[in-house]
């Protein structure tokens, strides 16, 4: 039996290009001759940085062969493991690394980073934790626990350690931009504003703080004296997202309706009509779209897009509520009582047309 399976690597070998793919995979697994192991680091470096992640670990692959005690390479492959979202694997080398040197500050921050995608906050938190203990000044970590702080609803000490990380670094306008979304998650949105203001200060090309402030403003609308006011600058907060990302279909459902609660329903209505250009299976869009044409009296066209909507979703029980509304409007009591009849048989589905996400 071992005879015949040597015999038939042997046939295969004899294909050119089998030949070629096993000289091939044999270089990769195998050093060169002088090669060590902070060479295959740095071309594991070069093809990271050009988001190359396999080539990537293979030369930190090879670099281990080299140096099983490489703490760099351990870290390094856990960089572009995270990178390809195989959290477990990056756990698993940064764990190595730490084995290798118990005070390599960064492996604990990127092993929290990997435990926060999983979820595991509390492990999150541990592992920034003891960064900051080996680097008290790491405002990177300050930043990281805070994110995880939140994650799990607390939110002051996550503004605490926000606040830290600004403090070493007051050009972080990571750490302003997370510490406003905290603000806002406690209703506090002057706050939230200023923050997201100051992060547009250090990187005015982001739109997601645009974007942030923006829908800021627009929840602080309901409570302000001044609710027109807080519109307008959250439309030109969207419209500014919009300049720098134009097919953010998220941001154009946002524009759209804060355009709506402006009483401005046809400059909403060709928002909500690019967004579905850019996404024709958006069923909540071709609702919002039918309301909208619903409130400025055009019957079927709202009829048209409330039936859009269903053949997407059937179970949408919302618009078989509003659609029913406008069938009435259209004296077609038949239909009518179909949808209501409908409605009733899907109650229990519950979808906030204002909750763009």
């Amino acid at each position: 039996m071992a005879i015949t399976v040597v015999k038939t690597r042997y046939h295969m070998l004899r294909k050119p290009g089998v030949i070629l793919a096993f000289l091939l995979s044999a270089l990769v697994a195998s050093p060169a001759r002088g090669d060590t192991a902070d060479d295959a680091i740095e071309r594991g470096i070069s093809y990271f940085k050009n988001k190359k992640y396999d080539q990537a670990n293979e030369q930190y692959t090879l670099a281990l062969r080299i140096d099983p005690k490489s703490a760099v390479a351990f870290f390094d492959r856990g960089l572009a493991f995270a990178q390809k979202g195989e959290f477990d694997k990056a756990v698993a080398d940064y764990t190595d690394a730490l084995r290798i040197n118990p005070k390599y500050s960064n492996a604990f921050v990127a092993r929290g980073h990997a435990f926060d995608h999983k979820g595991e906050f509390d492990k999150a938190i541990a592992d920034f934790t003891k960064a900051l203990g080996i680097n008290p000044k790491d405002s990177n970590a300050f930043d990281a626990r805070g994110l995880a702080f939140g994650q799990k609803g607390e939110f002051d000490r996550a503004i605490a350690d926000y606040t830290e990380a600004i403090r070493l670094d007051a050009k972080s306008a990571v750490a302003f931009y997370n510490r406003g979304l905290t603000f806002g998650q406690k209703d506090e949105f002057d706050k939230a504003i200023a923050d997201f203001t100051q992060a547009l200060g250090i990187n005015p090309k982001d739109s997601n703080a645009f974007v942030a402030r923006g829908l800021t403003f627009s929840h602080r609308a309901f409570s302000s004296s001044d609710r027109l006011r807080d519109f307008d600058n959250a439309i030109a907060d969207f419209t500014e997202a919009l300049r720098i990302n134009p097919n953010d279909a998220k941001t154009l459902g946002y524009r759209a309706v804060a355009f709506i609660l402006k009483n401005n329903r046809d400059k909403a209505i060709a928002d909500f009509t690019e967004v579905l250009r850019i996404d024709p299976k958006d069923a909540r869009t071709y609702y919002c779209r039918g309301m909208a044409y619903y409130d400025k009296g055009e019957f079927d066209k709202a009829i048209a897009d409330y039936s859009q909507a269903l053949r997407i979703d059937p179970k949408y029980v919302g618009v078989y509520h509003d659609r029913a509304i406008t069938y009435d409007k259209l004296h077609d009591t038949a239909r009518a009582e179909a949808d209501r009849a409908k409605e009733k048989e899907l109650k229990g589905a519950n979808k906030d047309v204002f909750n763009i996400d």
